[in-house]
């Protein structure tokens, strides 16, 4: 591999990385986000799973592009109930009227979490039905791939509670015990906002790319000394 071609994949490594990192700006996608930062989709700081807002968010992106850097399309999204509290997403977050817009200062007044039910999910899991707050539902799910949440390759499953299997997937979540992985697969865990001091890492095709553009280079030095 000469020198050029061996850049040229080094590039799209670093630009297939970028992509995989780039759903932080979500939180800014939606009134007041930074107010629950990774759990305003997410059912923890560490954005292994999705709460009822989170799995709701799919087909409120923008259809065009990357789903990875697909922005939120607020207006269709504000009016629905996420997580059947009778709320709206945008009562919730302060924009009743849902007004609001990406860039927009947020509105003031209390917010509370529209992906977090007090009284509890208002769906019920193994009826046949994709109810609002579910990923899946028996044979019936919100994503069918692995890719589509960044979680490598792979069929997503269902499991009982209604939630998505990734033992399939060859980048599952963080803390997901599969039976190639022993438990410790590691994820980007829906690409919320790294911590202070955090950097992101190199995804699995950034990393082989990188080996391969290294090797190439070694080769062309070996045969420049001959």
């Amino acid at each position: 591999m000469s020198r050029p071609l061996a850049f040229a994949v080094f590039a799209a490594a670093l630009s297939t990385t970028a992509a995989a990192e780039a759903r932080s700006f979500r939180v800014n996608d939606v009134p007041n986000g930074t107010v629950f930062s990774c759990e305003t989709c997410h059912g923890e700081p560490e954005a292994r799973t999705f709460n009822d807002f989170g799995s709701s968010v799919g087909p409120h992106l923008e259809p065009t592009g990357p789903i990875q850097e697909a922005h939120v399309i607020w207006e269709t999204l504000c009016p629905r109930d996420a997580d059947g509290d009778g709320k709206t997403n945008g009562e919730e977050l302060g924009d009743p009227e849902c007004a609001w817009r990406i860039g927009m200062a947020n509105p003031g007044g209390n917010v509370t979490n529209p992906g977090k039910n007090p009284a509890g999910s208002s769906a019920e899991c193994d009826n046949g039905v994709l109810d609002e707050g579910e990923e899946c539902d028996g044979d019936r799910l919100r994503l069918d791939d692995c890719l589509a949440l960044s979680f490598g390759i792979g069929d997503l499953a269902c499991k009982a509670d209604c939630t998505y299997d990734y033992s399939d997937c060859s980048k599952p979540p963080p803390g997901t015990v599969t039976d190639d992985d022993g438990g410790d697969g590691t994820s980007d865990g829906g690409g919320c906002v790294a911590g202070a001091g955090e950097a992101p890492g190199l995804s699995a095709l950034g990393l082989a790319a990188l080996t391969v553009a290294a090797a190439a280079t070694r080769s062309g030095s070996r045969r420049r000394k001959r």
